[in-house]
């Protein structure tokens, strides 16, 4: 479920219905990924899993599997 909601932000921040990502897939995989849309995507993310991120996380983020940690770390306080 976690992953798939991130699927549908990524789309949405990407304007790309059809985009497809993996747990592996960085910000050379999506020449968008700037460091503007990384900040849409990191509230998009706190808005939809209720929770918000520290720095020091957020400097740590490199793939989409690390916004999945993220969110299984904060599991408690995030509503799916």
């Amino acid at each position: 479920m976690i992953f798939e909601k991130i699927q549908q932000i990524f789309r949405e921040i990407f304007a790309d219905e059809n985009l497809v990502i993996t747990e592996e897939t960085n910000s050379e995989d999506i020449p968008e990924w700037d460091s503007f849309a990384q900040v849409l995507i990191i509230e998009m993310i706190e808005k939809t899993f209720d929770m918000q991120m520290d720095l020091d996380e957020v400097f740590k983020i490199k793939s989409i599997n690390d916004f999945i940690k993220i969110i299984e770390s904060d599991k408690g306080s995030v509503r799916c």
